[in-house]
């Protein structure tokens, strides 16, 4: 499995206006999304439902829970390239922590021999 949970950390420091600083632990995940299959059969982690760690459809993509968003994904490649291939669509984002929508950022990345397209959003 490519998939997994990738710890980190976050560091700010602010010097103007007025001296601030502060760091603190992150917990993210890289998904493949041909793996939510197998990723859905993990005792603690869960694709659109309810558990420690979750990931919902509703929140990536279309925001459509019955919409996998490597669909989208390949669906705007599709469109601004007018590449129609199968392409490995890996997502690294914040997951849900008891249901709780926590993301603030979203990367994803389209994978052959080398990478295709990188998309990077705020939330």
């Amino acid at each position: 499995m490519q998939s997994s949970l990738q710890l980190g950390s976050v560091f700010h420091n602010r010097i103007f206006p007025y001296n601030h600083q502060f760091k603190y632990k992150t917990l993210s995940i890289l998904i493949n999304l041909e793996e939510l299959n197998n990723i859905n059969k993990l005792f603690l982690f869960s694709i659109n439902s309810f558990n420690l760690f979750s990931f919902f459809f509703k929140d990536h993509g279309e925001r459509n829970e019955n919409n996998n968003p490597k669909n989208f994904i390949l669906k705007n490649i599709a469109k601004k390239f007018n590449d129609k291939k199968n392409y490995s669509v890996y997502l690294y984002c914040a997951p849900s922590f008891f249901g709780m929508y926590s993301i603030q950022f979203l990367f994803i990345c389209v994978k052959t021999k080398e990478i295709k397209l990188n998309i990077f959003v705020m939330k």
